[in-house]
Order: C-alpha cells, then structure tokens, then sequence
C-alpha cells in the first residue's frame, strides 16, 4: 500500500505535469516580433513572412503586417501568422481580432484564411477553416472587427493561423491586430531541486531546514 508521504509525491509530479493555464490572450503586437509563442512561415511560392510595423500608429499602436513579395510575379503566396497554443472554456470561447489594409489599392488576389488546427502548427494540420475574408469586401483601410465562436473546440487545445494569401505580387499588405480570446497555455514548470544536494539525503548542505 502506497504511504501518504508516497501519495503527496505522485499528486505533487501530476501537478507539475499538468498545463498551466494563463491569462486569456490579449495580443496588441506592441513588443518584439512575433511575440512570444507566436509563430511566422512562408509556404507556396514566396518567401514573405508577417512582420511587426515599424511606425506606431497614434490609435492602434503597432500592429502585425504582412509583407509584399515583389520577386513572385505569379503563383501562390501564402503567410503563416500562427498563435501559441490555445484553449477555450466557458468563460473564453470566442476570438476576436481586428483587420485592415495598407492601401486603398486592393488587389483582387487577396485572401485572408483564418484556420484552427487541433493537432500541431504544421500548415498541413490547419484543416478547419473559421473564416475567409476579402480586403476590399470585408475590411479595408479602417480597422474591422471580427469575431468567432470557439465553443465546439472547448476542453482541448488547439491553434489558429492568420494567412495571408495571394497570387502575384500586386497583392497588398494586411495589418492585424488586438487578437484576443481564449486562454493560453503555458508549459508546467519544470521541478526545482536544491543544489548540491547532499549524497546521502538530497537536501542541499547550505539548506536551512
């Protein structure tokens, strides 16, 4: 039979093996790019990533922006934005974020995929898609809201991807920003032991006990 002093030891490891759940996600893109977690990659035919705005805008602050590719004249270029991991309970199951373009000039090759991927950051594992959006349609120069129920992904974590894509590099560039919603998850902390320990007792020599 296992002892309580044995028992205290199993909890004490299943809790620093359990995720540790943050704040709800509250990104203004205002720091170092990507921020932390955050995720860029290029894939098609071009090799632009979003990156962060250089000048803060007296509103908005700094935002993520895409990037145009003018060494790609035709073809598929597509840009990754992808969120650290997630998770939505009854408290945080919606995502929201805000879109606008860069310019008035909207290239009809724009497309803006918004897609959640319950299995890795893979691009190939992004196969639910949560919305399609259309620069020029949806959004233009003037931030938009949006916003999107994650209620059917609660209990299990998950990510979302911002994609930029286009066919040619006429395409303009697209600023994100305040995405917010769900929880993020942080990694447990990794155990604390005192050091040197002692052969005999593991315990620190210079521990005060």
């Amino acid at each position: 039979m296992m002892s309580w002093r044995g028992l205290i030891v199993v909890l004490g490891l299943a809790a620093l093996a359990a995720p540790v759940l943050a704040l709800p996600l509250a990104e203004g893109f205002e720091g170092a790019f990507p921020a932390a977690g955050w995720q860029t990659l290029a894939t098609g035919d071009g090799n632009a990533i979003w990156t962060g705005t250089s000048l803060a805008d007296p509103v908005w602050g700094l935002s993520a922006r895409s990037q145009r590719d003018n060494t790609i004249l035709s073809g598929n270029i597509r840009q990754w934005l992808i969120t650290p991991v997630l998770y939505a309970d009854s408290a945080h199951d919606e995502l929201s974020f805000y879109l606008k373009t860069s310019s008035a000039s909207v290239s009809p090759y724009d497309t803006v995929w918004v897609l959640l991927s319950t299995q890795s950051t893979a691009p190939s594992d992004f196969s639910t898609t949560l919305a399609t959006l259309s620069p020029g349609n949806d959004f233009d120069t003037s931030f938009v809201r949006f916003s999107f129920s994650l209620r059917r992904y609660s209990g299990a974590p998950f990510y979302v991807a911002f994609v930029h894509a286009a066919r040619n590099s006429s395409a303009g560039t697209i600023l994100l920003d305040n995405v917010s919603g769900p929880l993020l998850i942080l990694p447990p902390a990794p155990p604390s032991f005192p050091t040197p320990p002692d052969s005999s007792t593991q315990v620190s020599v210079t521990s005060t006990l």
